[in-house]
């Protein structure tokens, strides 16, 4: 199964799980995910990939069990500031390497961008039947617009990472915190090293991080 069919088909179940269980959406926990630095390459010469890296983040973790919230400040007593004010629980950041064979370029600091998929529980009138009917329509139009945004995103990256050639490696590590006591609650360093000319090898790491956040916060 290819990358965005997989993405495609999580953005469905997710969907679906609203449907079987819509109280779900109270309960859901909150991520706040800090702003990105991201670049492939050195110099002049490297691509700024910060805001697909955000979008896709944002396509995988958000939907009817998570509610995903930016972090748009830099500094880092502003950025703990924010999250504070942002009303989640905790705070997602992720670092990437890339190493061109034998030198490391730069450390690049990765969040995600904004989102907040809460569903639509007020306003909603005429008993199960019309709730369900507005609820599918969100998810649709949700799905939809993730779907869309995560296409795009992967086409950037995937020609960004034209560059990379074999040898090369992407090393993406993240840590996923409590925001009241600053404890963390998972984190791991992935590394994938290219066979060939182009690889895609930040795509996958993305999906496994926002799989392994996902899996933790609503276990």
């Amino acid at each position: 199964m290819t990358a965005s069919k997989r993405s495609f088909f999580i953005c469905l179940v997710l969907a679906a799980a609203s449907l079987i269980n819509p109280a779900i959406a109270a309960e859901k926990p909150c991520v706040a995910i800090a702003p990105p630095k991201a670049q492939l390459g050195q110099g002049a010469t490297g691509q700024d990939v910060s805001a697909p890296v955000q979008n896709m983040l944002i396509s995988y973790l958000s939907g009817p069990m998570l509610e995903v919230v930016n972090l748009q400040s830099r500094l880092p007593a502003q950025l703990e500031a924010e999250a504070k004010q942002s009303g989640c629980s905790y705070m997602l950041s992720t670092d990437v390497e890339y190493k061109k064979k034998k030198s490391w370029g730069k450390a690049l600091s990765i969040g995600a961008g904004v989102i907040s998929s809460a569903l639509p529980y007020a306003g909603v009138g005429g008993g199960v039947g019309t709730f369900v009917a507005a609820t599918t329509a969100a998810n649709v139009a949700n799905t939809a617009a993730n779907v869309q945004m995560q296409q795009e995103s992967m086409e950037k990256l995937t020609a960004a990472q034209g560059t990379i050639r074999k040898g090369d490696s992407i090393a993406l590590s993240y840590n996923l915190k409590s925001i009241s006591n600053g404890k963390k609650i998972i984190g791991n360093d992935l590394q994938t090293k290219a066979e060939q000319d182009g690889q895609d090898l930040l795509i996958p790491m993305i999906e496994q991080t926002a799989t392994e956040v996902f899996n933790k916060l609503t276990q």
